[in-house]
Order: C-alpha cells, then sequence, then structure tokens
C-alpha cells in the first residue's frame, strides 16, 4: 500500500500467484472499506439530524428555528449520500492491472519441449548425415 501525500491516492497492490484472486480480493476490500466508513458515518449523522429535529420541536425563536432548518437540510442531504449504493470514501480510479510473470513450471514446460524437439531434430541431422557418410564409404571400397 503507498500513499501519494500531494494527492491523497492510495493505492493498493498485491503480489501473488493467482492474478484473478488477487483482483477479486482488491476489490472486496475496496467495497468492505467503503460500506464501514458509509455505516460509521450514517451512524453519527442520524445522531445529528434526531438532535435538530428535537431542538426544532422545543425552539420558538424565529431566529434560531431558521438556523436549525438551514443546518437540518445539510445534514439530511449527507445523510441521503450515505442511502445510495456508490463508491463513498474510496473508488478505484485505474482499474486493476495485472501482469502475468511466467512460473516456474511453464518455463521449464517450455523449455522442455523446446529442447526435446531441437535434440530429436539434431539427431535426426547427425543420423542422415553418418549414413550419408557410410554411403560413400561402401560405393569408394
Amino acid at each position: 500500500m503507498t500513499s501519494d501525500k500531494t494527492t491523497h491516492v492510495l493505492t493498493l497492490s498485491i503480489d501473488t500467484g493467482d492474478s484473478k484472486s488477487a483482483v477479486t480480493y482488491l476489490q472486496t476490500l475496496v467495497r468492505a472499506t467503503n460500506d464501514f466508513i458509509k455505516a460509521q458515518d450514517r451512524d453519527v449523522i442520524q445522531q445529528y439530524v434526531d438532535y435538530l429535529n428535537h431542538k426544532l420541536t422545543t425552539n420558538t425563536n424565529v431566529e434560531q428555528r431558521t438556523a436549525l432548518d438551514s443546518l437540518l437540510l445539510e445534514q439530511e442531504r449527507r445523510l441521503m449520500l450515505t442511502a445510495v449504493d456508490v463508491p463513498y470514501a474510496a473508488s478505484v480510479q485505474d482499474g486493476p492491472n495485472v501482469t502475468s510473470a511466467n512460473s516456474i513450471k511453464r518455463v521449464l514446460l517450455v523449455d522442455g519441449v523446446l529442447g526435446l524437439i531441437l535434440g530429436m531434430g539434431l539427431g535426426a541431422v547427425m543420423s542422415f548425415r553418418s549414413d550419408r557418410m557410410r554411403g560413400r564409404l561402401w560405393t569408394q571400397s
């Protein structure tokens, strides 16, 4: 995890052999973090809304009621933001970048197959040349 202090961008990365699982894990982590922060904010904002509603029922001063109405409107807007299903505190700016490195098994398999093919080809060429050389010796004798 790296953080850029000027842009406040947090970069999550993971090294694993299974790239699809890593992408799923990181997306789930971002979603769970968003849901957690959203739930915390929703609880706090709901307390503000309840407090402001209570103050409005007990207050008779017109100027104070206007100020409380304004505060209540602002808090209800914030509460609505916690009710929709969109990224709340964090969002994925640049989708997952998956780089697949050659695994040792894959490299050994490819090298083994190529070595076998080249070995068989070289053996065939050497056998063909050997047969031609014997043929020349027989014709010269």
